[in-house]
């Protein structure tokens, strides 16, 4: 039995959607349907009977001999409150998770969801329906641009003060990432992560991409070009 069968044989409504970077090599999926989430992902591991299958985070891991394979599930009233919150600008804040090195971020969420493949229409909804991200929200813009513009500037009086070497590297790291997602809203491209940014990058003029391309390589806050920020 194959993951796509596994998953129809759980939840014959779900909607399905290859996400990531390269949606085309399926291996990443996200799961919309009308299960609770709990519910959904033992009921996937019993019908996969993947010894080595795991749950992490809001996604099972299937490993195999082909790669490994991620199903996230969410129901659909969390899926739609989850998406409307991000497109109203209301959910801006990257949030840490036990499998990244670095945060979630709901641009990032919203571009997976806006480059998807989909897989199987669900009984209630379709990506039609599902992806309010088309066109990059402009309440999630107005929502980054100044969540950005405020941690830049908390941020960076912090530095200016006393603190541990270690504590200096975090925030130095918080600061650029700041700097990043602020520059990539402002152009209504959605920031995918320092990860796969050297991809994203392409869409920006090219006198910004080589800017951005300095503060993923250096990390370093002194690189932060206010006069790209502040416009």
């Amino acid at each position: 039995m194959n993951i796509f069968e596994a998953i129809n044989r759980v939840d014959t409504t779900s909607l399905v959607l290859s996400t990531g970077q390269k949606p085309e090599s399926r291996k990443d999926l996200l799961v919309v349907g009308r299960l609770y989430r709990n519910d959904f992902h033992n009921s996937l591991l019993d019908v996969s009977a993947n010894r080595d299958a795991f749950i992490s985070d809001d996604a099972v891991i299937l490993p195999g001999d082909g790669g490994r394979i991620g199903v996230a599930y969410y129901d659909t009233e969390t899926f739609l409150n989850t998406t409307h919150r991000i497109a109203e600008g209301i959910a801006i804040d990257p949030i840490g998770k036990q499998w990244s090195a670095g945060p979630w971020l709901p641009e990032t969420f919203a571009s997976d969801i806006d480059s998807s493949i989909e897989i199987k229409v669900g009984t209630y909804l379709d990506k039609k329906e599902a992806n309010v991200f088309s066109v990059y929200p402009e309440e999630l813009r107005a929502g980054i641009i100044g969540r950005s513009q405020a941690e830049i500037a908390i941020k960076s009086a912090m530095l200016s003060g006393e603190m541990d070497d270690l504590t200096r590297k975090f925030t130095e790291a918080e600061l650029c990432l700041a700097a990043l997602r602020l520059v990539y809203a402002q152009y209504r491209i959605y920031f995918r992560g320092i990860k796969y940014e050297p991809f994203t990058r392409l869409e920006l003029p090219a006198s910004v991409a080589s800017y951005t391309a300095k503060l993923v390589d250096g990390a370093n806050p002194n690189d932060i070009d206010l006069s790209l920020i502040y416009v």
